[in-house]
């Protein structure tokens, strides 16, 4: 785009990926537009993990210090008797550190670095299509309203409605028959349900395997909170048919499945007062990321959803940012879209397909600390995935193809 005038960038959708999308460009200065459909900003919680492929980026981008704690190794215990059996140090295979987040206090973050930036946020415009020619890209409003700009952004999630407007196909979300419920304490309930010393006594994140089920925990010394987020599999297709995400699980159901769990989580469970619910799903492997014309593209989990055992997601996606931002400084925007898809959609493969198989490996009953997954635990795998710098990766192809 440095060859062209037009620096209009309309991104659809105020998730993690889009507003992450908005800072990338605004700060840039890139003439950014976001539209989202909901009337107000709203963040949702539940934690997650930014991997050193990611935290590299997020780096360069000047947002090392926004971001809460550093993970500094994820302990595995015994879900039956917690104790500990395993402790996999996240930095042996980067020189960047795991970030410990939560989805809302992240949202909230991107959220307040892209309007400092100068990015325009428009909430409660819904996007009812989009389009594109050799020249320009636009975005349709409804009652006749059209934004034209120079690129669009769909960043509107697994269920986008947008993604046939793209890639003239439709692809639907493939649910995973599991639900994950995440459960939020505040620092009092830590300590009456002995998670303390499980979790807030180190940098530590924890896994609990055993019985054919897993629970995930990690503490934020910063707000004094811990996440925890319970895995059930097989849930009945009633429970499918619903939305992707509610803030209406089902505590008791969680206390039921988790009965024969160590003390601590036991203790967790009749401490929380409420949870959410996420039915799992993926995407399976779309033709392409953008428009025959190259100036829409899909971005995040509206391409590639993944299944969130590897806690790769939001990772990949500063991935893509990273690398559209680079193609895009040297040429023009249809050559840059199609570099970005041929650079990022094998690599993106990869780590879909090694998400899957975690999935796999936890539904098989795998005890902790024992993956089962040879294909992916070598050291040259995990440097790759982890120490992995997609700006440079991309200013090479920008250096080879210019």
């Amino acid at each position: 785009m440095a060859k062209e005038e037009n620096r209009k960038i309309l991104i659809i959708g105020a998730g993690l990926g889009g507003l992450a999308a908005a800072y990338y460009f605004a700060h840039n200065s890139y003439n950014v537009t976001l539209f989202e459909k909901h009337p107000s900003f709203s963040p949702r919680g539940g934690t997650m993990s930014v991997r050193p492929n990611a935290t590299r980026s997020l780096s360069n981008w000047g947002l090392h210090d926004a971001f809460a704690d550093h993970v500094a190794a994820w302990r595995f215990r015994d879900l039956r008797s917690g104790e500990e059996v395993a402790r996999h140090v996240n930095e042996e295979f980067s020189g960047y550190a795991d970030w410990g987040v939560d989805r809302g206090t992240t949202q909230g973050v991107l959220f307040q670095a892209a309007e400092a930036a100068g990015a325009v946020l428009e909430f409660g415009r819904e996007v009812v299509g989009v389009g594109d020619d050799g020249d320009r890209a636009w975005v349709d409003l409804g009652a006749g309203e059209r934004v034209e700009g120079s690129l669009v952004v769909v960043a509107d999630g697994i269920a986008s409605r947008l993604r046939r407007d793209v890639i003239g196909v439709e692809v639907r979300p493939v649910f995973a028959n599991a639900t994950n419920y995440p459960v939020e304490l505040d620092g009092e309930a830590i300590t009456t349900s002995g998670l303390r010393q499980d979790l807030a006594n180190s940098t530590d994140g924890v896994v609990w395997v055993g019985q054919g089920k897993y629970a995930i925990g990690r503490y934020a010394p910063k707000l004094d909170k811990a996440w925890l987020v319970f895995d059930i599999r097989g849930e009945p297709a009633a429970e499918q048919d619903r939305e992707l995400w509610a803030e209406s699980g089902n505590l008791n159901h969680i206390r039921t499945s988790f009965s024969g769990c160590c003390a601590s989580l036991k203790s967790a469970l009749s401490s929380a007062n409420r949870c959410d619910r996420w039915n799992l799903a993926h995407l399976p492997e779309l033709p392409h990321w953008r428009s025959p014309n190259g100036r829409l593209i899909l971005l995040g989990d509206s391409a590639h959803a993944m299944l969130p055992n590897v806690a790769q997601g939001f990772s990949t996606i500063i991935e893509d940012i990273d690398a559209l931002g680079t193609f895009l400084a040297e040429h023009t925007i249809a050559a840059s879209t199609e570099a970005w898809e041929k650079l990022r959609m094998p690599r993106v493969s990869k780590i879909q397909a090694y998400a899957a198989a975690a999935f796999q490996g936890f539904s098989g009953g795998a005890e902790a600390g024992e993956n089962g997954l040879p294909d992916y635990e070598s050291s040259e795998f995990l440097r790759w995935l982890l120490d992995y710098d997609v700006g440079e990766e991309a200013r090479g192809q920008c250096f080879l193809e210019g």
